[in-house]
């Protein structure tokens, strides 16, 4: 029993510290959430853009590029 909750314990620190960094691609996708405009991914138009965060219906174009990530709703993507 010991033995299978130090595997347990193990698996769920694998699972937190796993990350990973390599060239993948986003495709387009349109969502709402909260975000702000100076994070590299939200670059859609405004009439008058908001000061600060804000949430709205917008549109990621797709995107190929590489930074650390880890296993999400927009990383979820095949590893050859």
């Amino acid at each position: 029993m010991l033995g299978g909750a130090a595997l347990m314990v193990a698996g769920i620190v694998l699972h937190l510290a796993e990350r990973h960094a390599h060239r993948h691609v986003h495709n387009s996708l349109e969502h709402e959430h909260a975000h702000t405009h100076d994070d590299g991914h939200h670059s859609h138009a405004h009439a008058l853009l908001p000061s600060g965060p804000h949430s709205h219906l917008h549109r990621h174009e797709p995107l190929r590029h590489s930074h650390p990530h880890v296993p999400d709703e927009h990383h979820a993507h095949r590893h050859a």
